[in-house]
């Protein structure tokens, strides 16, 4: 498992699963699907999913 849902489980999944990789760790699958919420004019209309990908980049650079 990568993700879990924390407060708000949308969809039910069991264990609030939101995002599973393979055995290697090289690919991931996620549910809620962030980037279709990270520019108000496209998508949803909504920025929430940004912070997934920011909260991203900022690990990678800090470490």
């Amino acid at each position: 498992m990568a993700f879990r849902y924390l407060d708000f489980n949308p969809n039910g999944s069991l264990n609030d699963i939101a995002g599973i990789t393979n055995a290697a760790g090289n690919v991931v699958g996620l549910m809620p699907h962030p980037e279709h919420a990270v520019e108000p004019l496209i998508g949803t209309g909504r920025t929430d999913g940004l912070g997934f990908f920011t909260s991203i980049l900022k690990k990678l650079v800090s470490a």
